[in-house]
């Protein structure tokens, strides 16, 4: 079976830095930032103590306009989204792969689009330093 997600552990750094990053990484690759999410301060607020988290949450809207238009369930699994998770002195980062949206959608042929988006994903993930 296809992995559904991947991810990268980041080594000697902090989950805010590598938010900042992706923050500028992401848009240099034609996606837009629509919302972060801090897990981990929500919790706090409800007296739970945890690691830092962000999701980062993304979209190409060319790419999302045109899946939207193949089947607007599609919408399920958008926007795009990143975890960053705080552990200890090391961040990982995590994403859905898009190519697996197809499994979903049988009768669709979303591989190009797919393949397009999570090759640019994984880059922003690889150029992450």
């Amino acid at each position: 079976m296809q992995s559904f997600k991947q991810s990268r552990t980041l080594q000697n750094t902090n989950a805010e830095e590598v938010l900042q990053k992706l923050q500028s990484l992401l848009p240099a690759n034609k996606f837009s930032v629509l919302h972060v999410h801090d897990v981990a301060e929500t919790l706090r607020g409800k007296d739970f103590e945890v690691e830092p988290y962000f999701i980062v949450e993304f979209c190409r809207a060319p790419a999302a306009h045109k899946v939207l238009g193949e089947d607007p369930d599609i919408g399920l699994f958008l926007p795009c989204k990143l975890l960053v998770i705080g552990q200890g002195i090391d961040v990982r980062i995590t994403t859905f792969l898009p190519t697996s949206i197809g499994a979903f959608f049988p009768g669709l042929d979303l591989s190009e689009i797919a393949q397009e988006v999570e090759r640019d994903i994984l880059s922003v993930m690889e150029r992450i330093a």
